[in-house]
């Protein structure tokens, strides 16, 4: 697959007017009453678990009751971690690969299938808008650069989520909720800086009437570039700026939010990305725990390197009802998108033709049934329609049973599908690929089970087992007798399991330890008997195993001390060592409005390489030590 950045179109200008029109639109905010940082701070055990989380059930539940394998990073979890950007943020999560290839490329995954071209099956939501691209299959890191400050939390399912997020939710869904304008009053300044990555960004929120709120804020970062073996430089390094803003109006049982964000980023190459987004929601009580919420949305991203140039625009309209009935809660609702997407390569292979629009809709349902007091039957289904691929179902059935006050258990079984990207389908260069407008969707069958519960009053656990079933899964074959033309097709099956855990222990008042165990196991083959050129890398380039501790101390005199290490096995093809790396982070609170803090990353190694972007094709971090501060008022 080819990584491009962007350059601008001329078509950004001209539709101020759409983004206009979309201003009007309205929606609702998913989050719930969110949770202030200082409700957060030193929350207990049993705290943490009634914390609601809404990407499970699609409306708020608490965590302890959620049927599924979901982590929750909170806005003091970001802080306190030192981490300058999204995908570092999410290390915090024991449920994900996360793996840095270059200085501008990461790639995130849960339950396998990651690597440079395989990072295709995790669904990633800001603020209810998906930010998965349909023309790639994966999801841009580099243009996320979410001001860290405003999220509120990230809730991260290792595990399909089909049936209420739509295809590509196939092994996870990452939703990440972002603050109420009206918990970011007032001004933040929150500056870093080190001799390998800075970064600096300014905030400042107030009121407008009785019933509004607004923040607007702007950043920018630069992150040094990555070493090639040897030790010289990968001179990958790159800056960029963003700006945005949020504003929130609620007034009787209305509750109104408008959002939007503009970037402009540029690497050492002169590869360039443009892009923004502009978001309204609306959100009605109803009355005895019924609402209705509506969404819509835009964004654009433009990209350019030299000889390619790219560009996506989404348009999205989706809607959704919750209500009882009975020991009945259901949520049902539907979603339309428009993509409109450009490419164009100077040299093949490339997509014929250069342009499409795909309209996809959807229309879902889902339904939990108290059984009894402790028992509770969910099961729903979500019906997809695409001009490109057609039509597909996803349904799932989730149990889960409070056998005490302090321990739940649940089970699941789930349908979920990768759709075809114009990559799978029309990319090609003559003579060597053809064309693939027969490929289908890659297919998952998933089974789960878990425990959550609280074996002391200071100790948390929770642990869930998997396994997956695959079929049509992408492989790459040749067309006739001869090796080319090749062509994609749906050849390779196979199966995935695995054990996800992860557990708190609250040592003393002032002293959190946090471990989590992460094991994979998969076993693929081709159908057939074709030969797949694609293999092994078409399975993804997973550790084995992967295991996550970290110390998190209240010190006297208002100092805090955290300290993380993670240990990853070695990858199989392309080949890497298994490593172990830590970062540590030490913060003093000056004043309640002034905090200072030293932040380092790959403190075990300088040159620490994650994964490889093809054989023999290795970057390596660099450590980074940076001072940071922050000034709020």
């Amino acid at each position: 697959m080819t990584r491009t950045t962007v350059a601008p179109r001329q078509g950004w200008p001209a539709r101020r007017r759409t983004i206009a029109a979309l201003l009007l639109a309205v929606g609702l905010p998913h989050a719930g009453a969110a949770e202030t940082i200082e409700q957060l701070q030193g929350l207990s055990i049993e705290d943490l678990g009634n914390i609601n989380v809404v990407s499970v059930s699609r409306r708020p539940e608490p965590l302890s009751d959620a049927a599924a394998s979901i982590y929750v990073i909170t806005n003091d979890d970001i802080r306190r971690s030192g981490a300058i950007s999204l995908p570092e943020a999410l290390r915090l999560a024991p449920n994900l690969e996360v793996a840095r290839l270059t200085a501008t490329t990461w790639v995130i995954s849960a339950r396998g299938f990651n690597g440079a071209a395989d990072s295709n099956k995790l669904l990633v939501l800001l603020d209810g808008r998906s930010i998965y691209s349909p023309l790639f299959s994966t999801v841009f890191w580099d243009q996320q650069q979410v001001m860290l400050a405003d999220i509120d939390r990230i809730e991260v399912i290792s595990g399909p989520g089909a049936t209420l997020w739509g295809a590509n939710a196939v092994n996870g869904v990452i939703n990440i909720i972002t603050r109420n304008s009206a918990q970011t009053q007032g001004g933040l300044v929150d500056l870093k800086a080190g001799p390998v990555d800075q970064s600096g960004n300014v905030r400042y929120g107030g009121r407008f009437g009785d019933n509004g709120t607004y923040r607007v804020y702007g950043s920018g970062f630069g992150f040094g570039f990555t070493d090639l073996p040897g030790g010289h430089s990968a001179d990958d390094g790159w800056h960029g700026a963003q700006t945005g803003f949020r504003s929130d109006w609620t007034r009787n049982d209305d509750a109104v939010t408008m959002q939007g964000d503009f970037y402009r980023n540029t690497d050492s190459m002169n590869g360039r990305q443009y892009g923004g987004d502009i978001q309204g929601r609306w959100q009605r009580n109803l009355g005895d725990g019924a609402n209705l919420q509506v969404q819509t949305s835009f964004d654009e991203e433009q990209r350019v390197i030299v000889g390619t140039t790219d560009s996506t625009d989404n348009y999205d309209l989706q809607a959704q009802h919750t209500f009882s009935l009975g020991r009945n809660v259901i949520v049902w609702g539907g979603e339309y998108r428009i993509v409109q997407d450009d490419y164009v390569q100077a040299v093949f292979p490339t997509l014929i033709p250069p342009s499409r629009t795909l309209g996809i809709g959807d229309l879902f349902a889902q339904d939990s049934v108290a059984l009894t007091d402790t028992i509770k039957l969910t099961f729903g289904n979500k019906f997809e329609e695409s001009n490109y691929t057609g039509f597909d179902f996803l349904p799932s059935v989730r149990l889960g049973w409070k056998a005490t006050d302090s321990t739940f258990l649940w089970a699941a079984v789930s349908r979920s599908v990768r759709t075809p990207s114009r990559l799978d389908r029309d990319l090609q260069a003559p003579g060597i690929l053809l064309p693939a407008p027969d490929f289908e969707t890659e297919k998952l069958i998933a089974y789960e089970v878990g425990f959550r519960g609280k074996p002391s009053e200071t100790t948390s656990l929770s642990v869930s087992l998997y396994y997956d079933v695959y079929s049509d899964l992408r492989t790459l074959t040749s067309a006739g007798n001869t090796l080319f033309p090749l062509q994609l097709s749906n050849d390779r099956a196979g199966t995935a399991a695995g054990i996800e855990a992860w557990g708190d222990w609250r040592a003393l008042p002032w002293w959190k330890l946090t471990l989590g165990v992460n094991l994979l196991n998969k076993h693929f083959h081709v159908k057939n008997g074709a030969a797949d050129q694609l293999q092994p890398t078409s399975d993804g380039d997973d550790p084995g195993y992967q295991v996550f501790f970290r110390s998190s101390m209240d010190l006297p005199h208002n100092v805090e001390f955290d300290f993380g290490v993670r240990a990853i096995d070695g990858l199989i093809d392309p080949a890497l060592a298994s490593y172990v790396q830590g970062d540590a982070r030490i913060g003093w609170h000056v004043t309640p409005a002034v905090e200072v803090s030293l932040t380092g990353s790959n403190l075990f190694g300088p040159n620490q390489a994650e994964m490889p972007v093809a054989p023999g094709q290795v970057y390596a971090e660099r450590r980074s030590i940076y001072l940071g501060v922050r000034w709020t008022w």
